[in-house]
């Protein structure tokens, strides 16, 4: 999504998707933003959930 650290791909801005789709896809719009906004704040979320799973996965059982 990114080509260089802060130069975001034009093709990922929410507001010109949207504006591409019109207001005959208002879901689509919604769920780009939820997909394509704030992805270093969901990344950090989604790795912390994983290093949990594999940490409760691969744990001696009295250490879970």
């Amino acid at each position: 999504m990114q080509q260089l650290p802060g130069r975001r791909d034009p093709r990922y801005d929410t507001d010109e998707r949207q504006a591409r789709l019109g207001g005959e896809f208002p879901l689509v719009g919604e769920a780009g933003r939820e997909m394509f906004d704030h992805y270093d704040a969901r990344f950090e979320t989604g790795l912390r959930i994983l290093v949990a799973g594999i940490e409760g996965t691969l744990a001696p059982d009295g250490a879970r």
